[in-house]
């Protein structure tokens, strides 16, 4: 089903993504073409299009701060890096 006129709704992200609650695909968030700064308001389902946003606390820098440090623990997790 396609849900890309469907209404953004708030979503959580760990490890800078979060999942669809339609069809359980990834969802992904933008990041700004020039600043790299992540977009929360700017977030999409890869398979159906449902639009997202998350709400940040804090400041944004210590956000992507956050995912970056959970998505190197879920690495170490699953095996994909190793700890020195």
């Amino acid at each position: 089903m396609n849900r890309v006129l469907a209404p953004p709704e708030p979503i959580t992200f760990y490890a800078h993504r979060g999942v669809c609650n339609y069809c359980r695909s990834p969802v992904f968030m933008a990041r700004d073409p020039v600043t790299y700064q992540l977009a929360p308001n700017v977030c999409w389902c890869i398979a159906c299009g449902q639009r997202y946003f998350v709400i940040i606390e804090g400041t944004l820098e210590e956000f992507d701060q956050m995912q970056w440090e959970q998505k190197a623990m879920l690495d170490i997790v699953e095996g994909r890096g190793s700890v020195h």
